[in-house]
């Protein structure tokens, strides 16, 4: 787990970028009407269909992701630059004839040698020759061949869905708030967080993230009242807490990068005129089997050799996890202390 500090200047306003496809995302906070009536209108919308890949590539255009599901072999994706990212197995990519990087995933006689491969092709600009664009248009029909069609999750910016009829079996699926409020629990005093130098710091806060994550659970373990035999499960929650009532939000679907932002940012603004002690957190959930599960800042920088993607298993079955904790905003706006700290998988 990496852990990141940022001061009042430091908005994260790349944060939802870097996450391309998101199946949930918590917020928590304790009981703040403001807050709540700020989040809680927010919604969004996705489709889930069947379409061949070459379909995808044909009505792509700029806003759009798109991920396939359902397959445990070969996967793909399109995410928000406009790149497609295809991992197959060996069998699948010897038999499609174009480029890619080989992923080697474990060595030795109790974990035998495997190979995926991964290939990323922009959908933008078409700068390739048209050779090359024949071979490519030649290896995705041998791709459906193979697989026939695709269900696949989609999202666009500003909330537009595809209605493209080479969509079929299109269902569009509404995403809304969920909220859930656990009465009179032990909640963290947040009037600052732990710094580096600090010490027991990292004890500190790997205590608040585990606070974080029992009420994502709706777990007993936090009530002022609970009274489980500590030989079964003991929890001490974080110094300095206080018995209040705690608020989770939680929106569950295929979440697009811009969706996701409008959440973080509304989180951030909502809190310049909040309480003294008031504070937020929020988690976001990625997929499993998933080529792209999380873009570095390089990815969106423009090398020698285009876009980079990070190369990764995705038969691993691990998805991309970050939770974020939130202060209020200094006042001093010379103060560069922590206001929020970052928690990631990657």
């Amino acid at each position: 787990m990496n852990i990141r500090f940022g001061s009042s200047n430091e908005r994260p306003h790349t944060l939802a970028a870097s996450s391309p496809f998101v199946q949930q995302i918590d917020v928590i906070f304790p009981s703040n009407d403001a807050l709540e009536n700020a989040l809680g209108n927010l919604q969004t919308s996705f489709v889930k269909g069947d379409i061949t890949l070459s379909g995808a590539t044909s009505i792509y255009r700029s806003g759009i992701t798109m991920l396939s599901v359902g397959n445990v072999e070969d996967v793909w994706c399109i995410d928000q630059r406009g790149i497609l990212t295809i991992s197959v197995v060996k069998e699948t990519y010897e038999a499609l004839g174009i480029t890619g990087q080989k992923v080697v995933l474990g060595h030795g006689k109790g974990h035998p040698m495997e190979e995926r491969h991964v290939i990323s092709i922009p959908l933008h600009g078409h700068t390739e020759s048209p050779a090359s664009r024949r071979r490519l248009e030649d290896a995705l029909k041998t791709f459906d061949a193979k697989h026939h069609s695709w269900t696949v999750l989609c999202a666009a910016e500003g909330n537009t869905i595809l209605e493209n009829e080479i969509l079929s079996n299109r269902a569009v699926q509404a995403v809304t708030c969920k909220r859930i409020v656990l009465h009179d629990v032990h909640t963290p005093k947040m009037d600052k967080l732990p710094s580096k130098g600090d010490e027991d710091w990292e004890e500190e806060i790997n205590s608040l993230f585990e606070w974080v994550g029992l009420v994502g659970i709706g777990s007993q373990r936090l009530s002022v009242t609970d009274s489980i035999d500590p030989s079964i499960c003991l929890y001490e929650p974080p110094p300095s807490c206080r018995p209040c009532n705690v608020t989770r939000l939680r929106w569950k679907g295929f979440l697009g990068p811009a969706f996701v932002q409008t959440i973080i940012n509304t989180v951030v603004d909502s809190l310049k005129s909040a309480a003294s002690d008031d504070f937020a957190s929020i988690t976001c959930h990625g997929y499993d089997m998933n080529p792209v599960p999380y873009l570095p800042k390089s990815a969106f920088q423009a090398s020698n050799k285009g876009l980079l993607t990070p190369l990764v298993n995705p038969s691993k079955g691990e998805n991309d996890v970050w939770s974020m904790i939130f202060l209020l905003p200094s006042p001093s706006s010379d103060d560069i202390s922590p206001r929020w700290v970052l928690a990631a998988s990657h």
